[in-house]
């Protein structure tokens, strides 16, 4: 396959991956805040925005340890392709458990500064105290 081709080719799969969610949420969307309601849709919402924001406390370190462990593996250094991998896993195990350990904690605080409805409060901290178990 000529660059070219292989450019048009991965450009067009990006864009399928860009295209077939807003379909699924066009269709799924309306269906979900029917069967939740407009005040949990939002919670959901706000749950999504929040998940979507920690991306940065990765801190670029997906794409570092990608571009090490292709550099490696192209020069056949498997030791270092394993060092690499590891302390990236352990690095980012340890920021996400104390992001999660912190998030636990600080969800109550959080919930009142977005004043939410009294009757949903000990819901949604129930629901984003349980997304930063998991």
């Amino acid at each position: 396959m000529k660059k070219s081709e292989k450019l048009i080719h991965n450009s067009a799969i990006n864009l399928v991956g860009f295209v077939v969610p807003l379909l699924f949420g066009l269709v799924a969307i309306p269906i979900i805040i029917k069967g939740l309601g407009v005040e949990r849709f939002g919670i959901l919402s706000l749950v999504w925005v929040v998940f979507s924001y920690f991306g940065i406390f990765d801190f670029g370190i997906a794409r570092a340890t990608t571009k090490y462990i292709s550099e490696s593996d192209a020069i056949g250094d498997k030791k270092k392709i394993s060092d690499v991998f590891w302390t990236s896993s352990i690095l980012q195990f340890l920021i996400g458990t104390v992001g999660a350990i912190v998030g636990y904690f600080l969800t109550p605080i959080i919930i009142k500064l977005l004043k939410i409805p009294p009757h949903l409060f000990s819901e949604i901290v129930l629901v984003f105290q349980v997304l930063f178990i998991m």
